[in-house]
């Protein structure tokens, strides 16, 4: 069962990158959603980015679209996965984490400031994510025993998050 402090999200991490200190957390209400949110919000800028370039746009985004509608891109779905797993998706999981206290930061700006100090910022995305994972899963009904066997395949796929190849932000 999940903490008081858990399902509040507080206190948040503290993250101090250049002398400005940051708080780095999730409210466990809005986990999925967050996140959820700003994956869809990066897949539509490559969308439309990519269709104007293409001669039949369209029918690019309607394909987009029916993803969607599949739940390819909802949380825990194949896209939503491989948007978090991909070298990028560090910035994008942190920008949903900053944005709980940050609510104006970009992820332009989550890039750079993760890029700045990728120690620190990873060592506080590592502190708070595992109860973020877990929220997740609870949101989505999955029993707390379950939750506690998927525990050690959190763990690894959080550890590869956060050891990502050179990574680039996400660009369209």
């Amino acid at each position: 069962m999940p903490s008081v402090q858990q399902m509040i999200g507080y206190p948040p991490k503290l993250l101090t990158v250049d002398g400005e200190t940051y708080r780095v957390g999730f409210n466990d209400q809005d986990a999925k959603g967050r996140l959820e949110e700003i994956i869809n919000a990066v897949v539509w800028d490559k969308v439309y980015t990519e269709a104007d370039r293409m001669k039949n746009g369209e029918r690019h985004i309607k394909r987009t679209e029916q993803l969607f509608a599949d739940g390819y891109y909802a949380t825990m779905g194949d896209g939503w996965k491989k948007m978090v797993l991909s070298p990028s998706g560090v910035f994008v999981f942190f920008l949903s984490l900053m944005q709980e206290h940050q609510p104006d930061m970009t992820l332009e700006t989550a890039t750079e400031l993760f890029q700045s100090d990728p120690v620190r910022c990873a060592h506080a995305i590592a502190a708070v994510a595992p109860d973020f994972f877990k929220a997740v899963l609870r949101q989505m009904g999955v029993p707390e025993e379950e939750i506690e066997k998927a525990t050690p395949d959190i763990a690894k796929a959080l550890e590869a998050l956060m050891t990502p190849e050179p990574a680039t932000a996400p660009t369209s």
